[in-house]
């Protein structure tokens, strides 16, 4: 196992999976924000969170982000 071997390993250990369909990628990343602060994963609706009229529930703070999708799966 040569130089190619191993950044396949590589890759293949820390990098994301290809999402098999579609309602799989939507249940998993779509409206799915993370709180910046205490890292809790919360649902709801993009419109919301873009006007800060959403917060997290554990440290009721309203800086969220969206679900990195390399990171996920």
């Amino acid at each position: 196992m040569g130089i190619a071997g191993s950044v396949t390993n590589y890759k293949a250990k820390y990098m994301a999976k290809s999402v098999k369909f579609p309602e799989a990628a939507a249940r998993l990343f779509d409206r799915v924000f993370i709180c910046m602060k205490c890292g809790a994963k919360i649902k709801a609706d993009n419109i919301k969170v873009r006007d800060k009229k959403v917060k997290c529930r554990k440290c009721k703070s309203r800086q969220l982000r969206g679900i990195h999708k390399d990171k996920k799966a």
